[in-house]
Order: structure tokens, then sequence, then C-alpha cells
């Protein structure tokens, strides 16, 4: 009750990402289209699967002035898409259900600024020691705000790399990457190498070219690249070319098999980009 009432000036209204149907973003899109709300904001999944619809039904909703995409990673070509859907700039934010809003992008829509006058973020190593700048680690996050159950150096599951230089913006907030995926969603080679930066922009140099992608490690080390084509020019060459990048960064030492499809699934909404079946020792 104490939430409902705090967020009720905002006027905010809800599709659930658990059950998501044409029936449910039909009502969505015409609540929608009667409030004309100024942010829009979903799960990445959920944003890709309502312009699928809007898309598909020949519809249109009132241009926000911003949509906000959060619990996946916003990558190029998801980005790309949803502007030219929604007609408005699209920023990438990261949050957790432990701490709500952590980080969050501006107008350059590069890099994240660290919101720490309410969060403490670093980055660490194995052992838990702060890794430099441009070093990628885990993240953990310090609550400064809650004085009812402290979370304190609260390893987030996820990996990620801070910045030294600030944005251009001019704002002093922290810089930090996109996170580059969960500590247990890396791709493994036999003899123990692992893989996660920039799996997940992979594409970012023609995003035209993918609507969606996903990489899926299998328990004998072999890898699944799926990809939902996009519309732009030579997008075949250019898929294939990223999966051509990614064998030579696995040293062709696993198979990578590239798989052309109409769809990816969704688990609440929420689009895995990277999946690992490989058993942790």
């Amino acid at each position: 009750m104490k939430n409902a009432l705090s967020w009720w000036p905002t006027l905010q209204f809800h599709l659930d990402a658990a059950r998501i149907t044409d029936e449910s973003m039909t009502r969505f899109r015409r609540e929608m289209t009667r409030i004309r709300p100024r942010l829009f904001e979903g799960y990445a999944g959920t944003l890709v699967e309502f312009a699928d619809f809007l898309e598909r039904r020949g519809l249109r909703v009132p241009e926000p002035a911003a949509v906000a995409s959060t619990a996946a990673p916003l990558t190029a070509p998801v980005r790309t898409r949803l502007e030219a859907v929604f007609g408005t700039p699209v920023y990438d934010e990261y949050r957790a259900s432990e701490f709500g809003w952590i980080t969050g992008e501006c107008a350059q829509q590069d890099g994240l600024h660290v919101f720490s006058d309410v969060h403490r973020v670093e980055v660490v190593d194995g052992e838990g020691f702060p890794a430099a700048p441009g070093e990628l680690g885990d993240l953990v996050v310090t609550d400064l705000r809650n004085g009812v159950y402290p979370l304190i150096r609260y390893r987030t599951g996820d990996r990620g790399i801070l910045r030294a230089e600030p944005c251009p913006c001019g704002r002093s907030l922290p810089m930090m990457e996109q996170p580059q995926g969960r500590t247990n969603d890396l791709l493994h080679l036999p003899d123990g190498t692992a893989l996660a930066h920039h799996i997940s922009v992979m594409f970012s140099d023609h995003p035209e070219s993918v609507r969606l992608f996903q990489v899926h490690q299998h328990e004998d080390y072999s890898i699944t690249v799926r990809v939902v084509e996009g519309e732009g020019l030579d997008a075949r060459a250019h898929i294939e070319s990223a999966v051509g990048e990614l064998r030579e960064r696995t040293r062709n030492e696993v198979p990578v098999r590239l798989d052309l499809v109409d769809s990816l699934p969704y688990t609440g909404g929420k689009t895995k980009y990277i999946i690992s079946d490989v058993p942790r020792s």
C-alpha cells in the first residue's frame, strides 16, 4: 500500500511482463493512447514484444519523451529498433530488485551514470579486491539509504567495468560500462579460458542487421548463436562476419554454429543474451 501511494502522483499503469498476449497488449495500448505517458519503461524483451505487436497490427502510440529499458543489456540492434517504432530516444538502465535504480544513461547514450548519492558501486576481482577502472570484474553494491536491512558490498551476480573518465555531459556522477553479463553466464573454452567482455555487443557495428540474438553454450562447449535477422542491407553477411569474429575469439577450439530463427523465448518478459550449460567446477 505504501509503495502504491508513493507512486500514485505519477499515474503509473502496467503491462504484466509475465502475461503478454495480443489481448493484454491491446488493452495496454488503449491505456497508453488515453493517458499519453511522458516516460515508457520496461524490460528490454517486453519492449521488443510490444513493438512487434504494434508493427504487426499497423498501430502507433503517442510518442513519449523517452523510453527506458532495463532487466537485460540494451544492445545496439534493440535500441535501433525501439527508437524506430516509438519515435523517441531509448535509454538503458541498470536495476536490481534489492536496490531499485542503480545506474542510468544520460542523453549521451554512452555509458551509465552511477547514482552514487544513494548507492556505492564497486567492481572487484574473485578475491574481493577492487579492480582498476577499465578492468572487468564482479559488481558489488552498497545501499546507502536502507536503514532497516543494510546491504553492504552485496554481490549482484553481474559483471561490470567502471570508467575513469567523466561523461562529456558534465555531470559529476561516476561512470560505468553496460553490465557484461551474469557471473554464471560466461562462455568457457575447454582449457578454462572465460569469455564474456563484449559478447553482448557483438553485432553493434551493424545494429540494423539483427533484431534479437542469443549466445548459447552447450555442455560439450559448443556454441549456438541464435539470431532474428533484421532488415538492414547485407544483413546476412554482417551476421556471418560477427559470428566469424566470435569463432576467432574462441581460437576455433569449439564449434560455433549460426542458427537463424524467427523469435527467441522470453522468461518473464526477459531475454537472456548469454546462456551457458557448461558445468561449473
